[in-house]
């Protein structure tokens, strides 16, 4: 190989040095864009979560609305049930014939207002 002379020693700095520069931005511009996509799908992804967060919370406030109305309809149907109870032994009272009219009379209108004060 021949000895370079300066001006083509020169031309061959000044095109590597072109050349790596060039290659050097389209690393770094690379990396520039993946980072500011990243920060993008960052800010996309925490604008979901908190969606799904108001969601989730939206959610929970109807679940415990919907158990606070099944706990008072089993209240209620707590309450049915021994109301029930308590007119079926009244029945088998009476027609088991132990007992006379006054004594039934007298226990029905117990039971009425037993059941009218519970707001049955």
């Amino acid at each position: 190989m021949h000895p370079l002379t300066p001006t083509e020693l020169l031309a061959a700095v000044t095109g590597v040095g072109g050349l790596l520069i060039s290659g050097l931005t389209l690393l770094l511009r690379g990396r520039e864009t993946a980072w500011s996509q990243a920060a993008g799908l960052r800010g996309e992804f925490r604008a979901e979560i908190g969606e799904l967060r108001g969601q989730v919370a939206a959610r929970e406030a109807e679940l415990e609305a919907a158990r606070s109305r099944l706990a008072g309809l089993e209240d209620e149907l707590t309450a049915l049930h021994l109301d029930r109870r308590l007119l079926l032994d009244y029945l088998r009272d009476v027609t088991g014939g132990h007992f006379g009219p006054g004594w039934c009379e007298r226990r029905a209108r117990d039971l009425l207002g037993r059941l009218e004060r519970e707001g049955g």
